[in-house]
Order: C-alpha cells, then structure tokens, then sequence
C-alpha cells in the first residue's frame, strides 16, 4: 500500500477510536523514538518516562482530529520537543550519552586489526559527537542511525527539505574538520 494512503487510513483508525491501529504504530515505532529520546538524555528511566509521554502526546493530538502528513516524522517531532522541555525544566543534566551513541555506529568483530580500527572510530565519534551543535547532532542521528528521510527530518525539524540538507552537509563538515583535527 502507497505510505501517503496508509498513513491516513491509519490516523483515520485511530481518530475513530481504533486501539489496535494505535498499537501498531506503537510497536513499530517505540524502539526507534526511545533509542532516540535516550541518546538525547542518557538516563533510562526519563528516556522510559518522555518515550511514553511521546506516544500519549500522539494519541492525544491525532484523537483532536489533527491531521497527520508522516506518523513518524510527527513522532520524531514530539519526541525532540519533548527533550527539549526536559532540559528546560533540568538545565543542570546535560550528560548526554555520546559514548552509548559512538557504540550503536560501531559493529563487533573479531579481527584484531579491525577492533583497533573500530576503536579509533569509536574515540573519534565520541569526541566529535560532544563538539557539535545540537542541531549537527540531531540531524546526523535522524539520518544515519535512525534512517529518516530528508522530508522527515525537515518535518521533524520543522524546516525545509533544503535547509535540512545543507544541516546535513554542514553537520557532516564539520564531523569531517574534527577528524582533521583529531589526527
């Protein structure tokens, strides 16, 4: 089924009461947005607590009869504003969980030469992820750990299809002038 299509049939499900079509959405997407929401706040119990509170916030605004273009893209978007309050409200927990971060991006192995390799990735990442601005951070982990699109992140975002392309390359630039430096 064409995503648009399905997309609105599902919102339509739920908006007329269908729990099961809001599980769905659920299941699918609950890994992905707290995997998300802990790398922002590196404490499991928030990231529990404001990944719940996602989904509430979701159930809630599609049962208002809004209207929703991208259920994952709007996911992603309540989740980064819902991390975004959090440090409002915590502005002294910015210990944000770079080094779990750098350790998803690295696969295991066994060759010997390649753990050596992977760990000076490893190190880079770490050191590079805490150097960059928050909106370089996000859109790198939107894109390459999460998989989104450049239209989600722009939704997620709330920018342009344009703007969050030319973030992506300055994020990615930047990553690219630390590893420079970190040589």
């Amino acid at each position: 089924m064409i995503p648009a299509i399905k997309n609105k049939l599902l919102v339509s499900k739920i908006q007329a009461g269908d729990s099961d079509a809001f599980a769905h959405v659920y299941d699918t997407n609950v890994d992905a947005i707290y995997r998300f929401v802990f790398y922002k706040v590196s404490h499991k119990a928030e990231a529990e607590d404001i990944t719940s509170e996602v989904f509430l916030k979701t159930w809630m605004y599609i049962k208002e009869g809004n209207q929703v273009q991208n259920m994952k893209a709007l996911l992603f978007r309540i989740a980064r504003n819902l991390v975004i309050d959090y440090y409002r409200a915590n502005k002294n927990k910015a210990d944000v969980g770079y080094e779990d971060l750098a350790d998803v991006l690295i696969s295991d192995t066994t060759n010997a030469d390649e753990q050596l390799y992977q760990k000076q990735i490893q190190e880079f990442l770490k050191k590079g992820l805490k150097e960059l601005k928050d909106e370089y951070r996000d859109v790198l982990l939107l894109r390459y750990v999460e998989g989104l699109s450049l239209s989600e992140i722009a939704q997620v975002m709330d920018r342009t299809n344009g703007a969050c392309r030319i973030l992506l390359h300055r994020a990615t630039a930047s990553l690219k002038k630390i590893k420079k430096d970190f040589n």
